[in-house]
């Protein structure tokens, strides 16, 4: 499947202490699994041969107009065109203003529907949530070139997302970043895997781009959509999540406990942790929870009522 082209740039890369300034094209290869590559060309033989075979395992990367440093190591090589993949994804790009609006995509989140209640729709995957003075929009995936691109056995493009401020300001982009954050771990809770924003633009009134996330957070294979407690047909539970999230990061103790609960949730789905050591992980996770409400003397409701039940019975 061909790689989705993000950006053009020029980049300086140092190799065996030689210094060289060379075209950069930036993309996303979504097979076998979304990740992000520098593509380094023009380089000589010499810098293609101490890449590959030098005592070198990290390199940095200034890319020139987007103003990027990063660590990466050699993912591979064809004729003059060295590929770079960065050791942490997303990286943000640009801060020139602050944002209206975010504009953003998302990765193998179940289709859902929303039947009852003041949210109730006809429509699949739409949902409108109102949380910590933010407003989030879901919605059936955007006509988009990389939204089409964005496909490949295991990986697709399910919903298209848009989030501002509820008082319509404009916001600081680690803001942004932050409500990214928490959107990822309450997506995940839900789908009971790993679900990420891709292809995350911060957009002025004027619809000019002035920040953007190249490549994608923690993502996990979309199996199947079974061995998760949230009901399909009850997408407004999303809502009651978001906002438990928002009122459990004021606490850093309470959010702290929760993340750990969460990874280890996730990890008890996958293939790897088998039937018991799934038990096991779940069992931590309660355990860990328990310790942070009963020991620790921190009521972690309202969002306890939310993650305890479904815990139990994933």
């Amino acid at each position: 499947m061909p790689d989705i082209h993000l950006d053009t740039d020029e980049v300086d890369l140092v190799i065996g202490g030689d210094a060289q300034r060379r075209p950069c094209d930036v993309v996303l290869r979504t097979n076998p699994h979304p990740h992000l590559l520098f593509r380094v060309s023009g380089l000589e033989l010499v810098a293609r041969l101490r890449a590959a075979w030098g005592p070198e395992t990290r390199f940095s990367l200034h890319i020139i107009n987007a103003g990027v440093d990063c660590e990466t190591f050699l993912a591979g090589s064809c004729d003059d065109v060295l590929e770079f993949s960065p050791f942490t994804e997303p990286i943000m790009v640009g801060s020139s203003g602050d944002p209206a609006c975010v504009r953003f995509d998302l990765v193998n989140f179940p289709s859902f529907m929303v039947l009852y209640g003041a949210c109730a729709s006809k429509e699949r995957d739409r949902l409108d949530i109102n949380a910590g003075g933010w407003r989030i929009e879901i919605r059936a995936p955007r006509q988009s070139p990389n939204v089409t691109a964005f496909q490949s056995p295991l990986y697709s493009v399910t919903q298209s997302c848009t989030m501002r401020r509820g008082d319509g300001a404009t916001f600081r982009p680690d803001a942004a970043q932050e409500v990214l954050g928490l959107l990822h771990d309450a997506l995940s809770f839900a789908a009971g895997r790993w679900t990420a924003p891709v292809f995350v633009e911060g957009l002025a009134d004027s619809g000019e781009t002035v920040w953007k996330l190249w490549g994608t957070g923690r993502l996990r294979p979309d199996f199947t959509t079974e061995g998760t407690w949230f009901d399909l047909h009850h997408g407004d539970a999303l809502a009651n999540i978001v906002s438990g999230l928002f009122s459990l990061r004021k606490s850093p103790e309470r959010a702290g406990a929760f993340h750990t609960a969460l990874y280890w949730y996730v990890r008890s789905g996958t293939d790897a942790a088998g039937v018991d050591g799934g038990l096991i992980l779940l069992q931590a996770a309660l355990e860990r929870l328990s310790w942070q409400h009963c020991v620790c003397q921190l009521d972690l409701a309202p969002f306890d009522a939310l993650i305890w039940p479904h815990l139990v019975f994933a």
